[in-house]
C-alpha cells in the first residue's frame, strides 16, 4: 500500500503543469515537533513462549534538521525539486497498560527513543501557494525502555521512516510544514531482572509541525 501511494503521488507530480521554480540550491535549518502515537508493542521472550502486549499513552516528538536543497532531480520538470537532510530527533511515550493472557493491568515506565536519520524529500510546486512533499529516511535509533522490571533496558537498532505533507512559504527564506511520518525500528532486545532476553517491536505515527529557514 505504501509503495502504491508513493508511485501514485510521483505520477501525479509528473502530470502537474510546471510552475515557478522552487529555490534551486542551498542549505537550510529545520525544527519540528508534534504529537505521536506509539502502536501497542509485543514483548516476546527469546527463551520461551511468554508474551506481553504493552500499551502506551500518546506522546510527543521533536527534532532538528540540517538540509541541502539539491534543485531538480528525478524529473525534468521545474516544479519538482529535492532535498537531502540530516536529522536528529527524540520521542517519548509513557506506559499505560500491560496485557498478559486475557487480563490487563496498569503499569509504569516509559519508552524513550533518540534517532539520527538521513532523509530525502521531494517538493512539488503547484498552481497554489502550497507545496506538497513526500519522502523518507534511514538511520539508527537508541531505544530506552525505562521500567523497573528490566536491568538492561536499552538497545540501538536500525530505523526507517516514510511520510509526506504540505509546505507553506512564509517569505523568501522561511516556510511552515505540516506533515505525517511513520517511524519504526527493527525489534529491540531488553533483558529483565531475571536475566531473560526479550524482543520488542517499535512503530509510531507522528503528526509533525515544522519550520525551515533557507540560506
Amino acid at each position: 500500500m505504501k509503495k502504491r501511494i508513493v508511485v501514485a503521488t510521483l505520477a501525479l507530480a509528473l502530470l502537474l503543469p510546471a510552475g515557478p521554480a522552487l529555490a534551486q540550491t542551498g542549505f537550510y535549518l529545520g525544527a519540528f515537533g508534534g504529537g505521536q502515537y506509539l502502536e501497542d508493542s509485543s514483548l516476546r521472550s527469546t527463551q520461551g513462549d511468554r508474551r506481553l502486549v504493552v500499551e502506551f499513552d500518546w506522546g510527543g516528538h521533536a527534532g532538528l534538521a540540517l538540509g541541502y536543497r539539491t534543485g531538480n532531480y528525478f524529473s525534468k520538470h521545474d516544479n519538482i525539486t529535492g532535498r537531502l537532510e540530516l536529522e536528529v530527533a527524540a520521542r517519548q511515550n509513557n506506559v499505560d497498560m500491560v496485557e498478559q493472557g486475557e487480563g490487563f493491568r496498569s503499569a509504569g515506565g516509559e519508552m524513550k527513543v533518540t534517532s539520527l536519520m538521513g532523509n530525502t524529500w521531494i517538493d512539488i510546486r503547484t498552481d497554489s501557494i502550497f507545496v506538497p512533499f513526500f519522502g523518507g529516511g534511514l538511520g539508527v535509533a537508541r531505544l530506552v525502555f525505562d521500567n523497573p522490571s528490566f536491568r538492561d533496558d536499552s538497545d540501538t537498532r536500525f530505523a526507517y521512516q516514510i511520510g509526506g505533507g504540505v509546505g507553506l512559504p512564509l517569505g523568501e527564506r522561511l516556510s511552515f510544514d505540516l506533515g505525517y511520518r511513520y517511524f519504526a525500528t527493527l525489534d529491540a532486545t531488553f533483558t529483565d531482572v531475571e536475566g531473560v532476553r526479550n524482543e520488542m517491536d517499535y512503530a509510531t505515527h507522528n503528526i509533525t509541525f515544522g519550520l525551515r529557514l533557507n540560506f
